[in-house]
């Protein structure tokens, strides 16, 4: 007969040889041992007949915050993704960033494309000049000889620069003059317009510039620098400009360079297919701060530039950037290097607001042994360099980094959303989504990746449609507050893992209101390291897609520590939790309704520790879970419990289909030298038996050669087919006395063999 259909048949017999003890426990009569309810016909409750002093009272867990990014920057748009409830700013409209012409750009939070500067006038000369400073006046197309008025203006730069004294301004007409020019203390160059007002300089020469200022108080407005140097250079110490409505196109080695203790201020700028050096491949930055260097920049695009986007670099050089783009940066093409939207380095500082990095190469954002600032920023679509396989990165800290970002959106990016690597930071109100694989080998896609020693603390974050992981934590600590990862992909080159968050041995992580919904494989995963949380919820953990086994709630592994407090897991697949060589204190816990192994049917276990685990906790409730709710394997484990409820144990998924001689339905079980103990407890409705303790099934297939037991005080066992199922005939019963009440179960005790379920083996889960 089946387990199925003999689990309500009455067991009058033993076949224990030590039977002696039965009717001991089955008439309740030993040892001054609590009475039994006589009336066990009804095996149904709601638990109100339980005893009050055993109601298990446990606290929920706090949800977590979403991450907040809005207000948003004038012009961004709010953007709701319907699926998690986030609002994210877009700066650009609907029909999204525009292609611009010549002197021209789409600056963020703009409905379009913008003049840079000022409007080109109807005539040649610029308009609005001051009325209160001298005026020289310079036409390309002009008779030499002239005097540097609008009417017989000189026709060279160097001509009328030698014509000025401090706060004079060389007013240039409109077309093309070719200088290469060092701009005198004091004076400005003021184009008519930077779409038709062009300053070239022909003859390479690096480092150098176009335009260069050695000197302070310059000033370089409504024109745009091309040619075969860095477009506008700026060297210390102790020099200033200020640039404004300035293009730089096509140039070679750089658009801007601020290097040395100088201090420039650039506003309305416009950095377009800057060139690397064609000596060296290098080069080729839109905005290069060096060697403790200043600047200040606001409302600026940088697109297509070769190499690098931003480059800061050495102690004291820092940049603050506002209202800018980064666009499109391709790697060098004699080097294939590069491609950054912006690097900072070697002590450098970039603090970056309301910054947009779109379709960079490699990363988008890169700090090595530098500080990055970035808020208010949207960091998307970095590709790989073509015929490399490890980039595409949205936020990179390496190399005793510091970088800290608030509010932003970080999506479609390839490898890492972002990474640090020993380096240190914090992320608040950050979202990272749809992280893509690696474009050769389709590995990776990780939302967060945090190692070699990194300190990483997360505020308000949503981990969104990643691949592989959503979070992996190395060797290093991490901190988590109001942080869901959700819905994580498989790994796409085999179809594996999708797993949450990933806490490697020599981390160690802590967290507070944390949400785990719809991952692959299983939500968390503690290998060798410490994880401690507060207010966590597991829930719909879904199997692996390619083979449509695992599912797991949470697994501690290979020396890992778990600390849960408030906690729910509910609505996985094949294990709540699992413990295998570790050590977990868990409190306020609730695991329900754990599903079958979607591929056979089995498992849907809610708690399982086992090999040497030591496990305590201290007020939970296990409901609705399968083939065996609560569960320890081999000796040297340890689960001891208090104020526990173990509820409606189900069989297995195939009980009527592929498995029905082996059904199971445990509510606790004690196995191959594993040992519980039990305090304020009730156990009941388990589908066959309240608490099992048996010998287990070895790996080889051989019985184990020692039982498991377990140790009752005060509770309760009841409203089961079987009470308590013992297949170890050595076992002490007076160890299930203790102020134990066993009352509405079909047989309080019986010793027939009942199947006992595999330890199992915990699925590999490394990624």
């Amino acid at each position: 007969m089946s387990v199925v259909s003999a689990q309500h048949s009455r067991q009058t017999t033993s076949t224990l040889p030590g039977a002696c003890l039965l009717p001991c426990i089955l008439a309740f009569g030993c040892s001054g041992g609590p009475k039994p309810d006589t009336d066990a016909g009804d095996t149904s409750t709601d638990g109100t007949d339980v005893a009050e002093e055993f109601l298990v009272s446990v606290e929920p867990p706090a949800p977590p915050a979403l991450p907040v990014l809005t207000p948003c920057p004038d012009g961004w748009r709010e953007v709701e993704d319907t699926e998690t409830g986030v609002v994210a700013c877009d700066p650009w409209p609907e029909t999204g960033h525009e292609d611009c012409g010549p002197g021209e750009a789409h600056f963020p939070g703009e409905p379009g494309c913008a003049t840079v500067g000022d409007p080109c006038p109807s005539g040649i000369w610029p308009e609005g000049l001051p009325t209160d400073r001298h005026v020289v006046y310079v036409d390309a197309s002009a008779s030499s000889g002239g005097d540097g008025t609008q009417d017989t203006p000189y026709s060279t730069i160097i001509d009328g620069l030698r014509d000025t004294a401090p706060e004079s301004i060389v007013a240039l007409a409109k077309g093309t003059h070719e200088a290469c020019l060092r701009m005198p203390p004091g004076r400005t160059l003021w184009g008519a317009c930077a779409a038709e007002t062009t300053v070239t300089c022909p003859t390479p020469e690096h480092p150098s510039g176009t335009i260069v200022v050695l000197e302070r108080d310059v000033e370089i407005r409504n024109l745009t620098v091309s040619g075969e140097r860095t477009g506008i250079w700026v060297n210390g110490p102790d020099s200033s400009c200020t640039i404004d409505g300035v293009v730089v196109s096509g140039t070679q080695g750089g658009g801007i360079a601020v290097v040395d203790i100088c201090e420039v201020i650039v506003q309305n700028y416009l950095a377009r297919d800057i060139r690397p050096l064609t000596s060296t491949g290098r080069f080729g930055r839109g905005i290069y701060v060096a060697a403790g260097g200043t600047a200040t920049v606001t409302r600026a695009v940088i697109e297509r530039a070769s190499n690098m986007g931003i480059f800061v670099a050495e102690a004291g050089s820092n940049l603050t950037i506002e209202d800018a783009a980064v666009l499109d940066t391709a790697p060098s093409p004699l080097l294939d290097e590069g491609g950054e939207g912006l690097l900072v380095g070697l002590d450098g500082r970039i603090d970056a607001s309301r910054i947009v990095f779109e379709g960079n190469s490699w990363a988008a954002s890169y700090a090595s042994t530098g500080t990055m600032n970035l808020s208010d920023c949207v960091i998307r679509d970095t590709a790989s360099r073509s015929g490399y396989d490890d980039e595409g990165h949205g936020i990179v800290a390496r190399a005793s980094s510091t970088v800290n970002v608030s509010r932003c959106l970080v999506e479609r990016n390839r490898q890492t959303g972002i990474v640090y690597e020993a380096s240190i930071g914090t992320l608040e109100d950050i979202v990272v989504r749809n992280t893509l694989p690696q474009e050769v080998s389709d590995e990776w896609g990780r939302g967060l990746n945090i190692q070699d020693g990194s300190d990483v603390t997360v505020l308000r974050a949503l981990f969104h449609e990643n691949h592989d992981n959503g979070i992996v934590v190395g060797s290093n600590t991490a901190s988590f507050t109001d942080v869901t990862i959700s819905s994580t992909l498989p790994r796409v080159s085999d179809g594996m893992f999708g797993q949450g968050l990933y806490v490697h041995e020599l981390a160690t992580v802590t967290g507070e209101r944390m949400l785990f919904t719809g991952n692959r494989n299983a939500a968390l995963v503690v290998v060798g390291g410490t994880a401690t949380i507060t207010d966590l919820e597991v829930m719909d953990t879904l199997p692996v897609e390619s083979e449509a086994i695992q599912g797991l709630g949470i697994i501690v592994i290979y020396g890992g520590s778990l600390d849960l407090t408030r906690a729910s897991i509910h609505d996985n697949h094949e294990y709540g939790l699992v413990f295998e060589e570790s050590t977990g204190t868990l409190q306020d816990l609730w695991v329900s309704n754990t599903l079958a192994r979607e591929s056979t049917g089995e498992w849907g276990r809610g708690l399982v520790v086992q090999t040497d685990s030591q496990v305590q906790i201290s007020g939970a409730v296990f409901s609705h879970n399968r083939e065996m709710t609560v569960s320890a394997f081999g000796e040297g484990t340890l689960l001891e419990m208090e104020d526990v409820e173990v509820t409606d144990t189900l069989f297995r998924d195939c009980a009527e289909t592929t498995c029905p001689d082996a059904a199971a339905g445990m509510g606790v079980g004690a196995y191959s030298g594993a040992h519980i103990v039990m305090t304020r407890f009730f156990v009941m409705n388990s589908a066959v038996c309240g608490l099992q303790i048996a010998f287990s099934q070895l790996s080889d297939g051989t019985s184990a050669p020692i039982a498991g037991s377990i140790e009752l005080h005060d509770g309760e066992v009841a409203h089961n087919p079987i009470g308590v199922n013992v297949q170890d005939e050595t076992f002490d019963i007076e160890l299930l006395m203790d102020n134990v009440t066993y009352h509405h179960n079909d047989q309080n005790l019986d010793s027939t063999f009942l199947p006992v379920p595999d330890m199992g083996d915990v699925p590999v889960v490394l990624p």
